[in-house]
């Protein structure tokens, strides 16, 4: 989803292999694919992201909401 994209240039500055990396995943292209994802995300991996991007809980769900709702019209 944009939003996660979002959050790891312009918020956390990373490169998707320095994502990996912090999400503790086994390879790049498994953040490129959750990255990437249009519909059901892994609610761990977003918890995870939200606690790394130093969001507040309603500055990562209105994100959230801005592109389901988007995705929706």
């Amino acid at each position: 989803m944009k939003f996660i994209k979002k959050i790891r240039e312009k918020i956390l500055k990373k490169s998707p292999y320095e994502m990996h990396k912090l999400m503790e995943l086994p390879h790049t292209s498994a953040w490129t694919q959750f990255e990437s994802r249009s519909e059901s995300l892994n609610a761990k991996k977003l918890v995870k992201l939200w606690r790394l991007s130093e969001l507040s809980g309603d500055e990562f769900m209105e994100m959230i909401a801005k592109e389901v709702e988007s995705k929706s019209q």
